[in-house]
């Protein structure tokens, strides 16, 4: 499960329930920089078996890739990946 940086400690307080549940481990890898691309960028290139989870805020899924695109400098696309 990927967190961004204010998200940590919520992600970090939750995944073990559904470790739990899914008789599995969870590892809460925390990617920080240019305001959350970084770690959607690591979601939207991650293989799409299920195994990778996103848990970040609003500003960095809507606004950040928005200014990345205008300054066409982001890696992915945040509404085709």
């Amino acid at each position: 499960m990927l967190a961004l940086p204010r998200r940590t400690k919520c992600t970090r307080s939750v995944a073990p329930q559904p470790a739990e549940s899914l008789g599995r481990s969870i590892v809460v890898d925390n990617r920080v920089g240019a305001g959350g691309t970084i770690g959607l960028e690591l979601v939207a290139r991650s293989a799409p078996d299920g195994y990778t989870l996103l848990h970040a805020s609003d500003a960095a899924i809507l606004v950040s890739p928005q200014l990345y695109i205008m300054l066409r400098a982001l890696r992915y696309h945040p509404c085709l990946e």
